[in-house]
């Protein structure tokens, strides 16, 4: 504000003063308040955009997972197969029924 400012705020009736005064007052405290909700908004939307990402990992990771252990199901059991084959020189019914009945073929 300079000199032509203050002339004219010197100018002004008591009312008018009081008036600019509060206006003023009450912008500087609805610019501080707006600034508080928005940093609180912010904060707000970070954590759940993260709670959102993390869970969002788990399930994926949940399925990796049990993909993951069919896999290992399935290679253990070809394992015991070729095993079984290796050491018998053939396949049999015996052995195709210990296969089916084994523990990770459940």
């Amino acid at each position: 504000m300079g000199i032509s400012g203050i002339r004219f705020f010197s100018r002004l009736g008591i009312g008018s003063k009081i008036m600019a005064t509060l206006s003023l007052v009450l912008i500087i405290c609805m610019s501080t308040l707006t600034f508080i909700v928005v940093q609180n908004s912010r904060t707000i939307q970070t954590t759940e955009a993260n709670k959102l990402l993390i869970n969002g990992a788990a399930r994926e990771a949940n399925l990796v997972q049990s993909i993951l252990n069919e896999i290992y199901v399935a290679v253990d059991t070809s394992r015991i197969y070729l095993n079984d084959y290796i050491l018998r020189g053939r396949s049999d019914e015996q052995g195709i029924h210990r296969i089916q009945h084994h523990k990770y073929a459940r």
